[in-house]
């Protein structure tokens, strides 16, 4: 079952940057699960981060996320910049994202950074934050099989080391969704 209409969210830097939790993510709106929102500055952000921890060379890194864009081309939110100077967050630096959620219309943006978007502010425009995990968790209560089978899908992009299911679940445990990990162990569908 695909929600429908599907929630538009906007995918904030923190979450496009671990692997396996962005190759879950995307794959949630592959499915049709999400409507995703980004932004170049958004996609910048995760990028420099990457390169400066050395994780990945940045031409690996923007070939990913071209490869984001052919595969979602309809989630690059633009002109949402006039709309910046006029938003107040805890980390100025942030109300690029709030920006890009309120111009696309977003019902949530999907963080792991909740506190740097205050409920009272985001609420101003109708938008939540919403932790991955929390969100993923939601997600599985409503579509057990649906889920099950993004996370299967994404586990099977994962071509030239696919990890056993057991694997791929302490992965993107390890990325910050245990909730949803321990969900996914003990609710197969």
């Amino acid at each position: 079952m695909v929600f429908e209409p599907a929630p538009v969210v906007v995918y904030d830097a923190n979450l496009l940057y671990p692997f396996h939790t962005r190759n879950l993510f995307i794959q949630l709106a592959v499915e049709g699960f999400v409507v995703p929102r980004w932004t170049d500055a958004i996609h910048d952000e995760w990028i420099d981060n990457l390169v400066e921890a050395g994780v990945a060379s940045r031409e690996r890194l923007l070939r990913t996320r071209d490869l984001m864009k052919q595969v979602l081309p309809d989630a690059e939110v633009r002109h949402y910049e006039h709309l910046i100077d006029g938003l107040f967050l805890p980390d100025a630096d942030d109300r690029h994202v709030l920006a890009a959620a309120i111009q696309a219309g977003a019902q949530a943006i999907v963080t792991f950074n909740i506190s740097d978007f205050p409920a009272a502010t985001l609420g101003h425009h109708g938008i939540v934050a919403t932790h991955p995990d929390g969100f993923l968790c939601g997600l599985l209560a409503v579509d057990r099989e649906g889920i099950h089978g993004v996370v299967e899908a994404a586990r099977m992009n994962l071509r030239h080391t696919t990890p056993s299911k057991s694997d791929f679940v302490d992965m993107i445990e390890r990325q910050g969704l245990g909730g949803f990990a321990d969900l996914l162990r003990s609710a197969a569908p």
